[in-house]
């Protein structure tokens, strides 16, 4: 900047500085595969899988993933099931907490129950209580 002959060389760095910001700061194709993969089907797929199709260890799929994604692959396919559960509870509501669990790749009600109260802090019941009140965004109609 203390080298920059005027004001528009000073935003021009200043630009290219911002834009740099926005880039991803590491392209890895084989990790975008595995999110789109995991994204697809999180309670279907293995990591121990998934590493052998991409024709990657675990380790270094778990490293590289974590590098790029900022957390590790389980943790994600992890967010990713839960997010794919909460939508359908909104979107088939009248479907029992059992069967929505059970699609979505849960053993049983029991380990739903804590998966859902440790990201949530609430029982799945009282969420879907709550929900049904409001409009969501997952709701294709305000109808």
């Amino acid at each position: 900047m203390a080298q920059a002959a005027d004001f528009s060389q000073r935003v021009a760095l200043i630009d290219a500085f911002l834009l740099a910001q926005l880039a991803p700061a590491y392209a890895d194709a084989q990790v975008t595969a595995a999110v789109a993969a995991l994204y697809a089907a999180p309670h279907t797929t293995s990591i121990d899988a998934l590493a052998a199709r991409l024709q990657l260890g675990r380790r270094q799929l778990e490293r590289r993933f974590l590098a790029v994604e900022g957390l590790p692959p389980v943790a994600f396919r992890r967010l990713v099931r839960f997010q794919h559960t909460v939508r359908a509870l909104h979107l088939q509501p009248q479907l029992p907490l059992l069967d929505t669990a059970l699609a979505h790749g849960y053993y049983d009600q029991p380990q739903f129950n804590r998966e859902f109260r440790s990201l949530t802090g609430q029982s799945p019941l009282r969420y879907r209580r709550d929900a049904q009140s409001k409009t969501h965004f997952y709701k294709t109609s305000l109808a």
